[in-house]
């Protein structure tokens, strides 16, 4: 019986251990609020809303095959303006996360 409850826990997450969040998850949560600030202008920041960092498969640097970028997606929601994806690349240092390149897209059906 307890092996009956215990398999039925683990399998209900009941007792799964908590993702980690990714490496770099701050600063692109930081930079995230920044850039829509910057592509909608300002007074929207009471209406924006983010879910994420997600962590996406990481890039090979054109510069250097051998390094490869972390990319990290945050989508966000702004009322009225609609629904945004934005993707933060960085490269890992042991001292900590650099800024590599950014993008945002306006999901829209046209």
């Amino acid at each position: 019986m307890k092996y009956l409850i215990c398999a039925l826990l683990l399998q209900s997450g009941c007792l799964s251990a908590p993702a980690a969040e990714p490496p770099c998850a701050t600063q692109a949560q930081e930079r995230a609020r920044k850039l829509l600030a910057f592509h909608l202008g300002e007074g929207f920041e009471e209406r924006m809303g983010f879910e994420g960092p997600v962590l996406k498969s990481p890039l090979r640097n054109p510069a250097n095959p051998k390094q490869k970028f972390t990319v990290l997606e945050i989508d966000a929601y702004v009322s009225p303006h609609g629904r945004y994806r934005m993707r933060f690349i960085f490269y890992v240092m042991p001292n900590g996360c650099s800024l590599i390149g950014e993008e945002i897209l306006e999901l829209a059906n046209l």
